[in-house]
């Protein structure tokens, strides 16, 4: 025990005799959910966050920020929404994150003619389904469940950034905005990335 005490003594740790440990004080830092999915033929799961104050305020509505890749990306787009909503930068909103259970299928759109699939992925070419998941089984479960405005924005990074290329031009008005974070644009040789720039009416680079 001397020797133990000694040690944390050298290594600048304090030493309070006879303290108790602090238990800690649980954050809420959002919920999870699982819903199932008759358009995907399985459960997903859905971590939530909403704003502060939501409770206290059953009139107010808001609205979504949907992020994929959530078991990564909810936590820090959680923390960012709160924070610039805090000091004004953003509105209080309601953020979603999407875990995955087959990324490499779900975010990636079919093969296009000529373009060959990396031998490594087993599973690709299921965005239409995960779209189709997205705009008749999520959006009206997060209306049905949750005091929304119809605002919503779609959050991707990598491959979840080729999807939401993909969800801009097969359905924009499902989303009023994209934060589209270095996508995978050479699936389908940049095809996803042309169809998104039309759909904007951008001219093609």
């Amino acid at each position: 025990m001397r020797r133990i005490l000694v040690q944390l003594l050298l290594a600048g740790v304090p030493v309070i005799a006879g303290a108790q440990a602090d238990p800690g004080t649980p954050i809420d830092a959002g919920r999870s959910y699982h819903i199932p999915s008759r358009v995907l033929g399985e459960t997903r799961t859905l971590d939530i966050q909403v704003p502060a104050g939501y409770a206290a305020n059953p009139q107010r509505r808001y609205p979504v920020l949907v992020v994929l890749d959530g078991e990564f990306e909810f936590p820090v787009a959680a923390a960012l929404a709160r924070f610039y909503a805090s000091v004004g930068q953003l509105p209080p909103l309601i953020v979603v994150g999407i875990r995955n259970t087959d990324r490499n299928r779900d975010l990636t759109p079919a093969p296009a003619p000529g373009f060959s699939t990396p031998p490594e992925l087993d599973t690709f070419g299921g965005a239409e389904k995960f779209l189709g998941f997205l705009s008749g089984e999520l959006v009206p479960y997060l209306n049905r469940e949750y005091r929304t405005v119809p605002m919503r924005a779609l959050v991707g990074h990598s491959l979840g950034g080729l999807f939401a290329l993909y969800s801009l031009s097969r359905k924009p008005d499902l989303f009023t905005g994209y934060l589209v974070m270095e996508p995978s644009t050479w699936w389908n040789k940049k095809k996803e990335l042309e169809e998104a720039k039309a759909a904007l009416g951008l001219s093609l680079i």
